[in-house]
């Protein structure tokens, strides 16, 4: 069964973070970001050649400031206090379609790094793994996040090894490169699965406000039925969103709407 994936975006917002939540467990602080802000943009690809030869970066959320620009523009002061309360996600609009069943779509929110000067969307990744092993163990899962929200290449900091908390050089991936390299999966396979998956959460999931828990196991997959009540479905900012933004796309007659908690995304028919 060969699954065809189309991609459209069709909106975004900037996800705010309103609460400072404890883990009891590690006595750890997070943020929850909780308020949706719609029409937010990413910042903007710092482009400038001379990048190149910076060495020794910080990594994180630092070595993401180092290669985006602030709001007037201009890159940033490498002493400037380092904020992370805001997220900038994409709204997508994918549809799944194969020749045997019904296409199946699927609403979900996507965090992006930052935009490029032609408008494109990009992804940064700091990893200290060597290519062979960071084939076997995160190509799959990189290539799946910036393909799923149409994102067309990503920028790997390479880290140095004995100093994890630096940045020796700068790589560009193009997304639809890393399925030609010597990975040990098949993109078709991933997408007939992940099309069987969401065909079979739609046939259990038959009303409107029904909800369900997916696990995922070495045995494989098992759903258990969840009360609604005890889920948080779909985010009315976001919900206003996607509605505003896909109005005239939609199909004169929706029949439902239906979110699984587990998953953070929204099939509708």
């Amino acid at each position: 069964m060969s699954v065809k994936i189309d991609v459209k975006r069709v909106g975004t917002f900037t996800k705010l973070a309103d609460k400072l939540v404890s883990n009891t467990d590690s006595n750890e602080k997070y943020q929850c970001f909780r308020t949706a802000v719609p029409g937010g943009q990413g910042p903007r690809l710092n482009e400038d050649p001379s990048l190149e030869e910076e060495v020794a970066w910080p990594q994180g959320h630092t070595f993401e400031r180092y290669l985006t620009l602030n709001e007037e523009g201009n890159p940033h002061d490498k002493y400037e206090e380092l904020h992370t309360e805001e997220r900038f996600k994409l709204v997508l609009r994918t549809t799944l379609k194969t020749t045997a069943k019904p296409p199946i779509k699927v609403f979900y929110a996507a965090e992006i790094d930052a935009v490029d000067s032609k408008g494109e969307y990009v992804e940064m990744k700091t990893t200290g793994q060597r290519h062979d092993m960071w084939l076997e163990r995160n190509s799959l899962k990189h290539y799946l996040q910036s393909a799923l929200a149409n994102i067309p290449y990503i920028f790997y900091g390479k880290k140095a090894r004995g100093r994890w908390n630096h940045i020796y050089r700068v790589d560009k991936v193009f997304t639809e490169q890393i399925p030609r390299d010597r990975v040990n999966w098949k993109k078709d396979v991933c997408f007939e699965q992940l099309f069987n998956v969401l065909d079979k959460i739609k046939s259990k999931l038959e009303y409107d406000d029904e909800a369900l828990v997916l696990k995922m196991t070495e045995e494989g997959l098992f759903f258990e039925p969840e009360c609604s009540k005890n889920c948080i479905f779909m985010d009315s900012d976001f919900l206003t969103l996607c509605i505003t933004s896909i109005i005239l796309l939609l199909p004169p007659l929706i029949k439902h709407v239906t979110s699984i908690r587990s998953c953070q995304f929204s099939v509708y028919i």
